[in-house]
């Protein structure tokens, strides 16, 4: 990313002081990784960043799911 700015910039700042071009270098580089590169790479890694919780994947009803109760006599469905 600093390569490709540098190159596409280089010849615009080759005249500008150094804490100048320091400053926009970095302005622009911040910007691109929070609205470009950061999401895309989000997304690229959602599956692995969040994967779904193992219960998700193995068909695990949560909590609050009716549970038969195996006691005998206690339970009216039989």
């Amino acid at each position: 990313m600093i390569t490709l700015i540098l190159w596409l910039l280089g010849p615009l700042t080759d005249t500008w002081p150094l804490p100048l071009r320091t400053l926009v270098l970095s302005v622009l580089m911040v910007l691109a990784l929070t609205w470009v590169v950061i999401p895309a790479l989000t997304r690229m890694f959602a599956g692995w960043l969040a994967p779904a919780p193992a219960a998700a994947r193995h068909g695990h009803r949560g909590r609050g799911a009716r549970e038969r109760n195996t006691t005998p006599g206690l339970d009216p469905t039989g």
